[in-house]
């Protein structure tokens, strides 16, 4: 029965994954961490810990499953086409999770960033239980080259059949290829989109220090990550700041964000930037900055900041938030206003508000 199958195999999957001491887990995070330095191991666990408290529970999976409508029956003559990105460890982990729930195959294309992890945690799947070996195929996404022209011919020699719908996740640029080469397949496309917080002036300093998580875990790059905030005018950062410094070391592990500081650091001086260090001084001036020692803020309409920035509004009244609402809608992922639970969604939040399991069962049909 699926549901025994489902849920049974995912929450061992889940306490497994949580203990990290698989020696296939062990050798397949060392691997991606030599492969991508922004997968350092503490972010790794950091993202199996998030997917396993999140999506792995008896009641998360008993709700994904009802939602697929799939609690007695499979459907594994099917197969989706899964393209994952490669920004954060294990990013496309819940499009495969909804495939499956939805008692489809899955033919997965992973990105050179981040290939060794999921293929080790579906072996762990598949010793667990061997009902799912087979349903899963994985490739690899070369770095440079747009999608192959083949992608349903080489799904369909794994499977016996065309796929029924395509889930792919990257850049706009990345989609737009995508949209362009597969026309004829039905697509569920997320491009590129940022979220950003509202600070009211008066948050606790726990409350400051899940901001910073907000911001900064996985160093900012996921599209759930804070890159831009909306603050009173007369906002003190010095709080703030000082919340932040709980990422520092876990920042400063990844070379790629301590050059970026440095590197940012230096233009915007060289720019005749004005710093206001640790004096905390307001940013009342278009593109000033604060140098919080290992990041910056930045007073700028950008809403995507170079890696080790976030940049920053006043407001004066919330109409102003509602307008900047409206300007992005289409870019905009998510709104925050609580902080701390950027990177560990629940079962239920889809990116982009776009149902997953949905857009496979509609096309189930055809």
């Amino acid at each position: 029965m699926q549901e025994d199958h489902f849920i049974n195999s995912f929450v061992l999957l889940g306490k497994q994954m949580k203990k990290h001491n698989s020696p296939l887990l062990l050798s397949a995070m060392k691997s991606a961490w030599e492969n991508n330095q922004f997968f350092t191991l503490k972010m790794q666990i950091e993202a199996m810990n998030n997917i396993a408290d999140k999506f792995l529970q008896p009641s998360s999976l008993k709700w994904l499953l009802n939602h697929a409508g799939n609690t007695e029956n499979d459907r594994w003559d099917k197969t989706v086409g899964i393209i994952m990105a490669g920004n954060l460890p294990l990013v496309g982990f819940h499009d495969l999770l909804c495939t499956l729930a939805c008692g489809c195959n899955a033919y997965v294309k992973l990105s050179s960033k981040d290939r060794r992890l999921l293929p080790a945690i579906y072996d762990m799947l598949c010793d667990i239980d061997v009902y799912w070996y087979g349903k899963v195929v994985f490739d690899i996404i070369t770095d440079g080259a747009s999608l192959e022209s083949d992608f349903c011919k080489r799904a369909k020699g794994c499977f016996g059949a065309n796929p029924c719908g395509l889930i792919a996740s990257g850049s706009d640029d990345t989609m737009a290829g995508i949209n362009k080469e597969l026309p004829r397949i039905p697509k569920l496309l997320r491009g590129s989109r940022f979220s950003f917080a509202v600070l009211e002036g008066d948050e606790s300093n726990e409350q400051l220090r899940g901001l910073a998580e907000d911001m900064f875990l996985y160093c900012g790059l996921g599209c759930r990550s804070v890159s831009y905030l909306f603050v009173p005018e007369g906002y003190d950062f010095k709080r703030l700041v000082n919340a932040a410094k709980k990422m520092k070391s876990l920042l400063m592990a990844v070379p790629a964000h301590a050059d970026s500081y440095v590197r940012e650091i230096a233009l915007l001086l060289m720019e005749g930037e004005k710093s206001v260090g640790n004096r905390m001084e307001k940013a009342v001036n278009e593109h000033e900055m604060i140098d919080g020692g290992f990041f910056i803020l930045r007073h700028d309409a950008s809403v995507h900041p170079p890696l080790s920035q976030v940049n920053f509004e006043y407001y004066k009244n919330k109409r102003e938030i509602t307008a900047f609402e409206k300007m992005y809608k289409n870019q905009i992922q998510k709104k925050y206003t609580t902080f701390g639970l950027a990177q560990s969604p629940e079962i239920d939040d889809f990116a982009d508000r776009a149902d997953t399991v949905r857009f496979i069962l509609k096309h189930l049909k055809k």
